[in-house]
């Protein structure tokens, strides 16, 4: 998967998904430092300091984030944790979410233009 897949995974991933809005801010963090094979290399302390939040707010994201099968964590003692993002099997599931919402963008586009053509004929 390639970087830019990778930031449209994060965008269009529901927050639901990944633990909540800090669920969502630690996967773009881990997808930013990330290198061309979906691996990084860093702390929880580090996360925390980057992103503002707490370092247990780390650790329950991270956690939910490994339980959902998002991320594999290779730990090392006193040492930083090494990540990789693992992406591919939820791939489909956003290329579907994605695929429904131009249909609806294209869908209340349709309605809007309709609306507008309507008014426009009524005034004239």
């Amino acid at each position: 998967m390639s970087p830019l897949e990778r930031y449209r995974f994060c965008r269009d991933c529901p927050p639901t998904l990944v633990g909540g809005p800090i669920g969502k801010l630690i996967l773009y963090h881990l997808c930013a430092r990330s290198n061309k094979h979906g691996e990084v290399v860093t702390s929880y302390h580090r996360i925390a300091q980057d992103e503002g939040v707490s370092r247990s707010a780390v650790a329950r994201a991270v956690k939910r984030l490994r339980d959902i099968g998002l991320i594999s964590i290779r730990r090392k003692f006193k040492s930083a944790n090494h990540y990789t993002l693992q992406f591919e099997g939820y791939l489909h599931m956003i290329q579907e979410m994605t695929r429904v919402k131009s249909i609806r963008e294209t869908q209340s586009s349709v309605t809007a233009s309709n609306y507008f053509e309507s008014t426009r004929e009524t005034i004239n």
